[in-house]
């Protein structure tokens, strides 16, 4: 998080501008960008160095264009938006940046497609094959930048792969999966379950259960939501050896999983989740028992507003109705 150093009188007026705008419109977390959407909403999309920026617009010397208008070596991006237009951008643009760009043409110029995520930081490593074009082109540069010495390129790269929804395939990023770095092993984790991959969901929940503290990373904070959209079963041992984990992380990244699964093996770890001391956790077991059992009546899966104000009714029907029905008919372990 940046931190400003300014007058007092001009910081705050800084956060209450700051706070206003995140109102109208909250900042997405880093690392959440969808790749798919954000491409066919651009007109032009390139990679390419900036070179020089003056009033609010950038030179950039395209190196690969995956879609375009018909564009030529080099474009005009115009970053800077007129006070008339809705003041400035969230992206900016500065001398020497190496970026995915996603762009719409605007007369003699190319702006800025999203406020947020038009420009993604890559690497110049690109594939020497060039003929493929569109995603499957980027996706192969993409790649080739995993072999990039500079560490901070490598993690730029695995975070715009891993908002591409599907890879042809994953082999370098499970390599780096491995990595004894911890910055690159998180960012490889996270890329291979945000495509569906989840091959090293066991690495993941490991990852997450180290006592990193206050060093924890945007990347390990980002981990649990990916868990949101397992659909392996095969994966249910390995949920169930972390389920009891002391780690807030990784319980609620295994209740995401277990919700998202519905199976009836897991009501067991799941009724346990009902003494779970996170409140979102709790809910969640709840809900999840809920749907197994085919409970749609609201007194046995309450809105989320109505947990909370009278949640020691639900927690304790669905205790009763596992110590009188549920245990026999799920096998208590």
């Amino acid at each position: 998080m940046r931190t400003l150093r300014f007058a007092r009188s001009f910081a705050a007026l800084w956060v209450l501008a700051v706070a206003m705008q995140s109102q109208a419109q909250p900042r997405p977390a880093p690392g959440s960008e969808d790749i798919k959407p954000l491409f066919a909403s651009s007109d032009t999309v390139c990679v390419g160095k900036v070179l020089s920026v003056s009033s609010g617009v950038a030179t950039v010397s395209v190196e690969r264009y995956y879609k375009t208008t018909d564009a030529g070596s080099s474009i005009k991006v115009r970053y800077y938006k007129t006070e008339a237009s809705g003041g400035t951008n969230s992206v900016t643009l500065a001398p020497g940046e190496h970026a995915l760009l996603f762009l719409r043409r605007s007369s003699q110029v190319f702006e800025f497609v999203d406020p947020w995520f038009s420009k993604l930081p890559m690497s110049s490593y690109l594939a020497r094959e060039g003929g493929r074009g569109g995603l499957a082109q980027l996706e192969m540069d993409l790649e080739a930048g995993l072999n990039d010495p500079q560490r901070q390129a490598i993690r730029n790269n695995l975070e715009i792969l891993g908002g591409m929804e599907k890879l042809e395939r994953t082999t370098k990023i499970r390599e780096l999966a491995a990595s004894p770095e911890l910055e690159i092993r998180a960012a490889a984790l996270l890329a291979l379950q945000r495509v569906g991959d989840y091959s090293h969901i066991e690495q993941s929940l490991e990852l997450m259960s180290l006592p990193l503290g206050g060093q924890m990373s945007e990347t390990l904070r980002l981990m649990p939501t990916t868990f949101e959209s397992v659909n392996d079963r095969k994966v249910l041992p390995i949920l169930f050896r972390f389920a009891d984990s002391p780690y807030w992380a990784v319980r609620t990244s295994v209740m995401k999983a277990l919700r998202n699964l519905h199976d009836p093996g897991s009501v067991p770890m799941i009724v346990r989740r009902l003494e779970d001391p996170d409140f979102f956790i709790r809910y969640d077991a709840v809900f999840t028992l809920a749907a197994i059992e085919g409970q749609q009546d609201a007194e046995w899966l309450p809105a989320l507003g109505e947990f909370k104000k009278h949640e020691s009714k639900y927690l304790n029907q669905w205790k009763r109705w596992w110590a009188t029905e549920g245990s026999a008919k799920y096998n208590r372990p």
